[in-house]
Formats: C-alpha cells, sequence, structure tokens
C-alpha cells in the first residue's frame, strides 16, 4: 500500500516533519512513523440509513464520509516548533495529516475508501484531533489556512452528521502516545452527532364531536401532502476551526444565506409519500413519509394537504408551528401529529422525542 505522505495532501496539507535542531530555524525532514493511523466510531445515535433517510441507532453503515485528522496543539513550548497551520501555503510541517479523506463506516468501525494508509508524523511535534462529517463532499470544501467547512443545499431529505475524536491526554494522538504501553491499543473514536431538527409526521382522525367516540367525518379524509415552507436551505457545516476547537454542536451549522424554501415531506427513498387514508378508529395514528430534517428554528409553518376520498374535494391548511421550550433543536426528532377531524378541521400536536437524549420535560403544544 501507498503510504500517504504530502503528495496525497490538498493545500499544502503535508506530512513534512521537523527534527528541532539546537538552534533556531529547525531543519524539517519529511516522513512517517511506523505507527498507521486507525480510527473507530463510539456514535450513540446512529444506524442504518441512506442519505434520504434520518439515521438513527448506534451501528449505522455511512457509506461515504469525509475524514481529517488535523493538529491540536504543540507536544512541548520547544520554540524551534512553527506554530500551527492547517492548511495555509507557507508553512508545511504536519499541521494536517488527513485533508478530507473518503471514509465509510460499518457499524462502529471505519476504513479508507482508497488503498492508502496514513501514518503519524516521525517528529514528535503536535497531539492531533480526528474530524468526521456526512455524507461526503468532495468539490463543496472550503479553507481557510485553519478552518475548513463544508457546504449544503438542504432539501430536507438529507441528514447531517459531525462527529470529533480528541482526548486531554498531553500526547494524544501521536506517535508517540500509541508507543506507551498504556495507551497502545486505544483506538480514537469519532463522537458523532446530528446537526439537523427531525420532524416525523403522523396523521390520526378527530371525534366528531368533543370527547365523541366516533369519526365518521374523518374517515373520508385523506392526506395527500405536507410541506413546510420557509425553511432555510443554503447552510455551511464548520468541520474544525482552530480558533474555536471547542465551539458548541449548536454553532457548527451556519446559514449560508437567508435564502428559504419550500420542503416537501418524501418517502425514505425521497419521493412523494403514499396518500393516506384517514381511517376512523380513534386509536390508531399513521406515519406519513419518512420525515424531514431541517435547520433548526424557532418555528416552521406546515402546510397540510387533504382531499375527501368520497367526493374529491381538496383542502389545504396553513398555520405555524411553534414549541414553548425555546424552539427546535439539533439532534432531536419532533413527532408531529396531525389530527384530522372533517374537511374544515385539522389539530396539529407536536411533541418531543429524543433522536439523542434530551435532558427535561417533553414540550408539547396545540394549535
Amino acid at each position: 500500500m501507498a503510504v500517504a505522505a504530502s503528495f496525497l495532501m490538498l493545500h499544502s496539507c503535508s506530512n513534512d516533519e521537523a527534527l528541532p535542531g539546537e538552534q533556531a530555524p529547525a531543519v524539517y525532514i519529511p516522513g512517517d512513523s511506523e505507527v498507521e493511523i486507525k480510527l473507530g466510531a463510539g456514535s450513540v445515535s446512529l444506524a442504518t440509513g441512506e442519505v434520504r433517510a434520518a439515521v438513527t441507532g448506534d451501528d449505522a453503515d455511512l457509506d461515504h464520509m469525509g475524514i481529517f485528522c488535523l493538529a491540536k496543539a504543540k507536544q512541548d513550548a520547544d520554540a524551534a516548533i512553527p506554530d500551527i497551520a492547517w492548511f495555509g501555503n507557507s508553512v508545511k510541517v504536519a499541521g494536517c495529516i488527513m485533508d478530507n479523506v473518503e471514509a465509510k463506516k460499518e457499524g462502529q468501525n471505519i476504513s479508507w475508501l482508497s488503498d492508502v494508509s496514513y501514518f503519524y508524523p516521525i517528529s514528535q511535534f503536535y497531539t492531533y484531533d480526528f474530524y468526521g462529517y456526512y455524507p461526503y463532499a468532495k468539490e463543496a470544501v472550503a479553507y481557510t489556512d485553519n478552518s475548513v467547512r463544508v457546504q449544503y443545499t438542504l432539501d430536507g431529505t438529507q441528514d447531517l452528521i459531525w462527529g470529533r475524536a480528541t482526548s486531554s491526554d498531553p500526547y494524544a494522538y501521536s506517535a508517540k502516545y500509541f508507543r506507551t504501553e498504556e495507551t497502545h491499543d486505544v483506538l480514537p473514536q469519532l463522537e458523532l452527532k446530528h446537526l439537523l431538527t427531525r420532524l416525523q409526521f403522523f396523521v390520526k382522525p378527530g371525534a366528531d364531536l368533543e370527547n365523541g367516540d366516533t369519526a365518521e367525518e374523518a374517515a373520508e379524509m385523506q392526506v395527500t401532502g405536507i410541506l413546510v415552507t420557509d425553511a432555510h436551505t443554503e447552510v455551511d457545516m464548520i468541520v474544525a476551526d482552530y480558533q474555536q476547537l471547542n465551539m458548541p454542536l449548536e454553532a457548527r451549522l451556519a446559514l449560508r444565506s437567508e435564502e428559504t424554501d419550500t420542503v416537501a415531506l418524501c418517502n425514505a427513498e425521497g419521493l412523494p409519500f403514499d396518500t393516506i387514508q384517514v381511517g376512523g378508529d380513534l386509536t390508531v395514528s399513521q406515519q406519513a413519509g419518512e420525515s424531514m430534517m431541517l435547520y433548526p428554528a424557532s418555528e416552521y409553518t406546515v402546510r397540510i394537504f387533504l382531499r375527501n376520498g368520497e367526493t374529491g374535494h381538496e383542502f389545504i391548511i396553513e398555520k405555524p408551528l411553534a414549541l414553548q421550550a425555546g424552539g427546535f433543536k439539533a439532534g432531536t426528532t419532533y413527532k408531529i401529529t396531525v389530527t384530522v377531524h372533517g374537511p374544515n378541521v385539522i389539530g396539529l400536536q407536536a411533541t418531543l422525542a429524543p433522536w439523542v437524549p434530551s435532558e427535561g420535560d417533553n414540550p408539547e403544544i396545540e394549535l
């Protein structure tokens, strides 16, 4: 297998090394140690899913994700060690040793999609963090000297996932760290997190009369479409920023513009969901489509499209849906229950269910 030295690193991302001399400036000698880079995923929130379906559970298979290995800190205060520069054109001293490497996640194992092997540097200059993101992008990656972000256009069917493997050990992760008996077999773990809000829609009939036990009017109704209007679609995922190594998760997703669009609920294949007959059983609710994954917002405007299956008449309702708990949160599933009483009365209720574990009570609203 080929060695992933400076030949494969973009934007001056290099495995060039320095062996500090007795006097500055140091002499930099390129080379890799014998310690090969390996990586795992310790997520608690992923499972099998395609790009057009939400990813949930522990053992997700992600066919195409991107991996970065970037310097975090100097191993000591030696003045001969240059300041960290990840992608700058002027300094090539292993600030970056993996640059947007395409990888796949199978269960909790991560492997590279090429036959290239990557190694920690020979010289003991820096410690490193790993960054992973999904879905993989090649052309839509934007760099500065010490930051990298990926540009996406959301359509409601795409899950955005970000993760980092880091350690408080003063030598993690580096060749020196893995030569220590206590940490020789440690596998860095990417802790993957969802960056979007997930909306799941469920349809159920409402009683003909308040506190009644029949739903004859609702039984004739069909739900034919669900839209979210004015949804933000142009976003940047901040994969890594050296000036904000520990930025909060909610800051990882930034609006690229204020433009909005209308997003339709789809099935798991990204196609319009099948029409749902509401039915007359007050105890039965049916899920519509797969889910919508949206930029977290304070509220969403939902449009519900109905049809009377007996007469063919169509109805549209538009109402804002807002939570009382400070807005919709990233990495959280909101179960939206659409209660259809008849051709003129529709209720919406949102309950909070964790995509990842949430704290506190689950807020509810009814409009």
